[in-house]
């Protein structure tokens, strides 16, 4: 659990201080990695924790379905999975009676910086999307 701890608080910080010298392609590709590193990390060992407490069932299940639609993943999907799915869980763990009180901290962490390191990768897709094309009005007058 340390090991995820580490590599995701670098995976965010990394994020947060790229420069501006990178393409928006480069910076959202950057983004999308980190996405899948963390979730090579953090979807085994939210299984693993299911083995103690299959409360955290749901939660599991939906991170996985966020990890494996790695190419749809968008704002909106990240935005869930940090302002409601990880909190829950989050909460979920905490409350466990199941999960040993010893490994509790380390779970909640490894939630935390998934969920920084999420949020990172949010602000860089947002800063490097393209700007939406301004609608056209519609031909003819309207009457």
């Amino acid at each position: 659990m340390r090991k995820l701890l580490a590599v995701l608080c670098i995976a965010a910080l990394a994020a947060c201080s790229t420069g501006q010298q990178q393409t928006a392609q480069q910076q959202l590709a950057k983004a999308q990695q980190l996405i899948v590193e963390g979730c090579t990390i953090v979807q085994p060992t939210l299984v693993s924790v299911q083995t103690m407490d299959p409360a955290i069932a749901p939660f599991v299940l939906a991170n996985g379905a966020f990890c494996a639609a790695q190419s749809a993943i968008n704002v909106a999907s990240i935005q869930a999975m940090v302002s409601t799915s990880i909190p829950a869980a989050i909460n979920l763990v905490s409350s466990s009676t199941l999960i040993p009180a010893p490994q509790k901290p380390a779970v909640i962490g490894g939630l935390t910086a998934f969920q920084i390191a999420l949020s990172g990768a949010m602000i860089v897709i947002e800063q490097n999307m393209p700007a939406p094309t301004p609608a056209t009005p519609a031909s003819g007058t309207g009457k």
